[in-house]
């Protein structure tokens, strides 16, 4: 009877841990049994699409409306199954397959090179067993598997020896139907009061991808109505403030900033109303922005 019970217990313990799983299906892993048969397959490198939402157990990456080039952080691993020479030097080349329910990824015949590098030199010394880099950004297409091959050649007595290649596990890139171009953009203010009139504001915006540039300007509203500027009150998109997230430091109501060191958080008088602007742009981003009126009790508006 105890045997039995135990059974049991196992029995119910292991149907927890895999219903705690994600449902992989309909997706890169659905060809595998498990998704750790594919990361033991492809073990060499390890690769992460500089996406704002990347599902690392299914190995999905979502890209925003609109994105058409993202880059890719990867690393190489056991490089010193090579270590026969002192000096190194290597070249990532991505390949894409297009994702169907009976796609076979382990068939190099589906996959095609969309881009090859130059040769590069490994960041780190020789000596390590591993490196990360970052890709250039590059095309991509939602609905595509993604793979990274590193080709690395080792010197020995003054020659290089032919390639080596270390394959990535794929990724797939889905479009994330829950982002909209306005969402991009939408930002979190805060307002924090200080000793006296004034208080701070404090912005927060989703990070970037690659390619992608910041924009941030505020200024004071002419008047509690108007989405217009107060003359010599704006303020726009300097470096310090080329950031998701930050306090404008150095604002003080006027054109000029406070030096940039030590960093001062802008100041915001109580009884004024202010507009702050934010906006992304990039070589493959059209222009999307948002301005959000606020005076000290928060947000009052927004277009």
């Amino acid at each position: 009877m105890k045997k039995k019970t135990v059974l049991f217990v196992l029995f119910s313990i292991l149907t927890l841990l895999m219903s705690a799983q994600p449902n992989c299906l309909g997706d890169v892993s659905s060809f595998s049994a498990n998704p750790i048969t594919i990361r033991d397959y492809y073990k060499d490198v390890i690769i992460t699409p500089n996406v704002p939402t990347y599902d690392t157990y299914c190995l999905k990456g979502f890209l925003p409306i609109n994105t058409e080039k993202i880059s890719w952080k990867y690393k190489i691993t056991r490089v010193k199954k090579i270590q026969k020479g002192k000096s190194k030097r290597y070249r990532y080349s991505v390949y894409r397959a297009k994702y169907t329910a009976n796609v076979n990824l382990f068939n190099e015949g589906v996959w095609e090179e969309v881009f090859s590098s130059n040769l590069k030199k490994p960041p780190l010394s020789h000596k390590t067993d591993s490196w990360e880099a970052t890709t250039y950004a590059l095309p991509v297409s939602q609905g595509y598997v993604y793979k990274i091959i590193l080709k690395v050649q080792s010197r020995h007595l003054s020659l290089y020896q032919p390639s080596i290649k270390y394959h990535s596990h794929p990724v797939h890139i889905l479009l994330n139907p829950n982002i909209t171009s306005q969402q991009l953009v939408d930002f979190d203010l805060q307002v924090t009061p200080l000793n006296g009139n004034y208080y701070n504001a404090i912005v927060k915006a989703q990070e970037l991808t690659a390619g992608q540039y910041i924009y941030w300007e505020v200024c004071e509203a002419k008047n509690s109505g108007s989405w217009d500027c107060k003359t010599n009150t704006l303020v726009s998109n300097p470096q310090r403030w080329w950031k998701n997230a930050h306090f404008f430091h150095g604002y003080n109501g006027t054109l000029n900033l406070l030096p940039e060191f030590p960093p001062v958080p802008g100041k915001f008088q109580k009884n004024k109303i202010y507009l702050i602007k934010y906006g992304i742009f990039g070589d493959n981003q059209p222009w999307v922005g948002k301005i959000k009126k606020f005076n000290h009790t928060g947000v009052l508006a927004e277009q």
